[in-house]
């Protein structure tokens, strides 16, 4: 008997299986991450402007992989990344913000506007970059990570433009170009995981987490396990899980016990609403213990629409999480 078998891709193949489809397989180390980012602005829909991938590869080009040798020299990862993980996070994170389901960004309101637009992606990819390949670092190291990134920005802005001069695609000049800083007007209060980018103002403003933090209101219905009290940490968590999520990225959180992941995530998954073809989301919540507490797992439940799963008990604040796009 014969059977023909078609593979839906070959991200967790390994060599020996790739080889026998006749594909030559190449190692990360020798690849790298620039042509997943190449072939990533590819994929842009039709409505985003050319300038928008030109500015792309030219800030990866000129600051991506000096944050790569400073993260892996100076700070530590509770869970160690490779490069093209961090990469893809961070194409991830600008992707949904800029043009993903939930974008708030209209291109045709720049229309007639390339600098503000240009002023716009510098400042969401800055924010992409600090929440993958700083975010994806301890605690401890963010007030660090911090320094050298807008360091690195204010450092950068004429390798970027010499980069964009002999690009393939050209464009006017436009002020600023020749400078050597990228001008990004983050705020000098705190680092620059206190804040995020509002895109309901042209060409972006840093906003800084507080303003947006949700009013508690206390439901007698709920569980006090389950109440959860908006801060700083609770938003901003919740609103990079939902940036990546909404572009079908999976997410690991990790952090100490107790410190308020599960109620997080659960209060995240209950706000998020189904696109009309998708059907209803059952949620599964799976919770090890030490095996003198409980030998097994658990049993299997088929999971329905219909089905209904307990929920584990944490603690309903959130603080110190660590957070990356797995």
């Amino acid at each position: 008997m014969k059977m023909l078998f078609e593979v839906m891709d070959l991200a967790v193949a390994s060599p020996a299986t790739v080889s026998r489809i006749g594909v030559v397989f190449m190692t990360p180390s020798d690849l790298g991450w620039m042509p997943y980012i190449t072939s990533w602005t590819q994929t842009f829909p039709e409505t985003v402007p050319e300038l928008v991938k030109t500015k792309l590869i030219t800030l990866y080009e000129a600051c991506f992989q000096k944050g790569l040798t400073f993260q892996r020299k100076r700070c530590k990862e509770p869970v160690g990344c490779v490069d093209i993980q961090l990469a893809t996070s961070s194409a991830m994170i600008f992707q949904s913000i800029l043009f993903g389901p939930e974008s708030k960004v209209s291109f045709e309101t720049y229309g007639e506007k390339p600098d503000l637009l240009e002023r716009l992606v510098e400042k969401l990819w800055y924010f992409s970059f600090v929440w993958s390949v700083g975010g994806s670092c301890q605690a401890q190291d963010h007030e660090k990570f911090d320094d050298f990134a807008k360091e690195l920005m204010e450092t950068s802005g004429a390798v970027a433009a010499s980069l964009h001069a002999v690009d393939a695609i050209r464009r006017p000049c436009h002020a600023g170009d020749e400078g050597s800083a990228i001008p990004l007007d983050v705020p000098g209060m705190g680092t620059s995981f206190d804040y995020f980018v509002d895109c309901t103002i042209e060409g972006g403003k840093f906003v800084p987490w507080r303003n947006i933090v949700p009013s508690f209101k206390y439901e007698k219905d709920v569980a006090y396990t389950a109440i959860l009290v908006p801060t700083e940490d609770t938003t901003r968590f919740s609103y990079l899980m939902r940036t990546l999520i909404t572009v079908d990225k999976p997410v690991f959180v990790t952090g100490m016990t107790g410190t308020g992941k599960t109620v997080m995530v659960q209060n995240l998954l209950r706000s998020l609403e189904p696109y009309p073809d998708e059907g209803v989301y059952p949620r599964l919540a799976i919770s090890p213990s030490r095996p003198s507490e409980r030998p097994k797992l658990g049993h299997d439940v088929p999971l329905t629409q219909s089905t209904e799963l307990s929920e584990p008990h944490l603690a309903p604040t959130a603080r110190d999480h660590e957070l990356k796009g797995a």
